[in-house]
């Protein structure tokens, strides 16, 4: 991700978490977007599946259940696609 897009999504106050198909959100390996993003709070899922034709552009909340682990900087997640009619409402 760019360092033009990751300035974009932080100023957007309705993002809260960011997911890329990618192994690294930093294409640069600066680890600018990290920074950016991270520093408003916005939290990171990357190389997450998002390859498949089941998942709507809109209208959905996104459930992330990391592992519980003890002096780390990243874990395994389950994430899972909820619609906003579904289960949760």
């Amino acid at each position: 991700m760019s360092a033009e897009t990751a300035t974009k999504l932080a100023s957007m106050p309705e993002v809260v978490g960011v997911g890329v198909d990618t192994i690294s959100i930093d294409a640069s390996g600066e680890e600018i977007a990290h920074q950016t993003l991270t520093a408003k709070n916005i939290y990171l899922l990357e190389d997450v599946d998002m390859d498949k034709p089941c998942i709507p552009d809109r209208g959905f909340r996104v459930l992330s259940m990391p592992i519980k682990l003890s002096n780390g900087t990243g874990t395994p997640t389950r994430v899972i696609i909820v619609p906003e009619s579904g289960i949760l409402s």
